[in-house]
């Protein structure tokens, strides 16, 4: 399974769901949220006075399917659904590239010794990792 196939498998699908929850629906760098503001004048009525409820943000599915769950580093061997919540962090499309432009990030093996980097990532256009390590 490609890892491209291994991005659209269920588990994964849960896990990138639950990080970008975890980071309020925001890109932790630039602070982009996948919400729109929408204004409801919604009133309630007590006696004779109207009170005007607050405004509300509602998800903006578009937005949210264009958030990335980025990989701080690689482990050989893992899956990427099987990384600890810290490892992952949600990023737009903007600042996940220039992560990936601006650091190399760390492919770790299974016993947690230094293998190589990954520049950039094949949700950016490339791919994952250096030809000689097998994830």
């Amino acid at each position: 399974m490609t890892y491209k196939e291994k991005l659209e498998d269920p588990l994964w699908i849960a896990k990138r769901h639950w990080i970008i929850k975890l980071d309020n629906f925001h890109c932790r760098h630039c602070n982009s949220p996948a919400f729109t503001e929408i204004f409801r004048a919604k009133y309630i009525v007590r006696g004779t006075e109207k009170i005007l409820l607050p405004e509300y943000s509602y998800l903006n599915f578009e937005e949210f399917l264009k958030l990335n769950v980025h990989h701080k580093h690689y482990r050989q061997g893992s899956e990427p659904w099987e990384y600890e919540d810290d490892a992952l962090i949600t990023l737009c499309p903007e600042c996940h590239k220039k992560e990936h432009e601006t650091k190399k990030i760390p492919v770790y093996s299974s016993r947690g010794g230094l293998l190589d980097y990954c520049e950039i990532c094949e949700r950016c256009g490339v791919s994952v990792t250096s030809p000689n390590i097998a994830m």
